[in-house]
């Protein structure tokens, strides 16, 4: 005869409950021996669990330093670089994600104390490495299951997450050095953007928040992120519509207003010039795989 045990809920899974979070797209990122990616920036939430190597993550606030085993997590609008910093491969598998209201928010900002690089140092154990290697392979082959897994992982990631809260790695920051202003100007332009979607912000609108010229503004995206104002512009409106898209079951028309576009012509030219198809036919062949 089974002995069997009534299970109730304690904080920890009240807390799971009151996050729910929609994966948006996953990478592998590999960094050779000694050297750094790009700048890098997003208007989502970043989790990147460290398969291999070890290494470091660079703000304008300092350095980071992660190793294999690892699980980060990077804050939206936050500008930032990865770098080996020994003689071997820095390898990470990335989720980029998004919560499924406000209050979702709210609550994963009050329990990672709005940081914004959360490390928490050895908690991924063979077995999730094992896992995430097979997910990230059915990633790879466009495989339609992926999503499903990826989500499990994302939230297996949160309840480590809540779990280890105590745990949040505060002492790993090598050096401390004053927000550049380039970067701070790129990041409250980037921070402007996600706070307004359904504005059409124009170059000028983001002098005038900045309060410098569009030459200026223009070297700080360039050395920042090596494109111009107009493309940063342009290339978060066109990420947020892809998930629009991909995410919702919204119109076009509904998509195309809520990030800033005045209307379904501009949207539908400005998409088809950068991905080659309608949003329509783009919705229908990404839900396709």
């Amino acid at each position: 005869m089974l002995d069997g045990r009534h299970l109730s809920k304690d904080i920890l899974a009240q807390k799971l409950e009151q996050i729910k979070i929609e994966p948006l797209d996953a990478f592998h990122v590999v960094v050779e021996d000694k050297k750094e990616t790009l700048n890098d920036l997003s208007t989502s939430y970043r989790m990147s669990i460290i398969v291999k190597g070890k290494g470091k993550i660079t703000t304008g606030n300092g350095n980071y330093y992660v190793k294999a085993g690892d699980l980060l997590i990077v804050a939206p609008n936050i500008i930032y670089t990865s770098s080996s910093n020994s003689d071997e491969t820095l390898e990470t598998y990335s989720v980029r994600f998004t919560m499924a209201t406000n209050e979702c928010v709210k609550e994963f900002v009050s329990m990672t104390s709005n940081r914004e690089v959360l490390i928490f140092n050895d908690i991924i154990t063979v077995y999730h490495l094992d896992m995430v290697e097979a997910v990230f392979a059915l990633v790879q082959k466009n495989d339609p299951s992926a999503y499903f897994f990826i989500k499990t992982i994302l939230n297996q990631a949160l309840g480590l997450i809540v779990y280890n809260a105590g745990k949040v790695t505060t002492n790993k920051v090598l050096s401390k050095s004053k927000t550049r202003s380039s970067e701070y100007i790129v990041m409250k332009c980037s921070d402007y953007m996600a706070s307004n979607p359904s504005l059409n912000i124009t170059v000028e609108d983001l002098c005038k928040l900045c309060g410098v010229s569009q030459s200026y503004l223009y070297k700080s995206f360039m050395s920042i992120l090596g494109m111009s104002t107009k493309a940063f512009i342009t290339s978060t409106k066109l990420k947020a519509a892809e998930d629009g898209l991909l995410l919702t079951d919204k119109s076009v028309t509904e998509i195309a207003l809520e990030n800033g576009y005045p209307n379904t012509y501009q949207f539908s030219n400005i998409f088809k010039k950068a991905h080659g198809i309608s949003p329509t036919e783009y919705r229908k062949s990404q839900r396709a795989l």
